[in-house]
C-alpha cells in the first residue's frame, strides 16, 4: 500500500531517511523516473543511501502502473513513492494512476525556475503538471518535512 506520494528532486537523502520513513513507517520505497533508472551509478547511490529495513525498486514510467498495483496487493507494504519532478506524477496520472495527495519537497532553484515555496522551485513545465494535477483535484502540499507546516500548492497556483 501505498502511503505516500512524494516529489522530491533529491530523491533518498537525510530527510527522507530520518523524518519520513519515521512518520509513514515506510518497508518500501519504488522510485519512479525515466532518467534515473537508467544511470547506474545514481542507482548504486539510492541502492546505499536507503535504510538496511527497507526495500528499493527503481523503475521507469513504463513499469510504474503495474508495479504500484502488484504493490497494493502486498499487506505488509508501507510503500513511499519518490518522483524526482512533478511532471512524472503528472504524466502517471494521465496514464491512469490514481494519486489523491502529494507532498512536494525541495526541488532545486536552476535557469528559468519560479519559487514556489521554501527552497522548492518549478520549471514552466514543473508548472503546467502542477495546474493538471490541481485541476484532477490531486492534494498537494509543499513540506519539506513532517513537522513543518504545509503550503498548498492550490493556493501557490492561485497567486501566478
Amino acid at each position: 500500500m501505498v502511503v505516500l506520494y512524494r516529489v522530491d528532486d533529491r530523491l533518498i537523502h537525510g530527510q527522507v531517511q530520518t523524518s519520513w520513513i519515521r512518520e509513514y513507517q515506510v518497508n518500501r520505497i519504488i522510485v519512479i523516473d525515466d532518467k534515473v533508472v537508467n544511470e547506474p551509478l545514481t542507482v548504486q547511490i539510492l541502492k546505499i543511501a536507503k535504510p538496511p529495513h527497507v526495500d528499493l525498486v527503481i523503475c521507469g514510467t513504463d513499469r510504474a502502473i503495474n508495479l504500484l498495483e502488484k504493490d497494493a496487493a502486498q499487506a505488509n507494504a508501507r510503500t513511499l513513492v519518490i518522483f524526482k519532478t512533478i511532471a512524472t506524477a503528472a504524466e502517471l496520472v494521465r496514464q491512469g494512476l490514481d494519486i489523491r495527495s502529494m507532498v512536494i519537497g525541495p526541488t532545486a532553484n536552476k535557469e528559468g525556475t519560479v519559487q514556489m515555496a521554501k527552497n522548492t522551485y518549478f520549471s514552466p513545465l514543473e508548472v503546467d503538471a502542477a495546474r493538471y494535477l490541481n485541476a484532477k483535484e490531486v492534494e498537494m502540499n509543499i513540506q519539506l518535512l513532517p513537522s513543518e507546516p504545509k503550503v498548498s500548492v492550490g493556493s501557490v497556483l492561485e497567486k501566478m
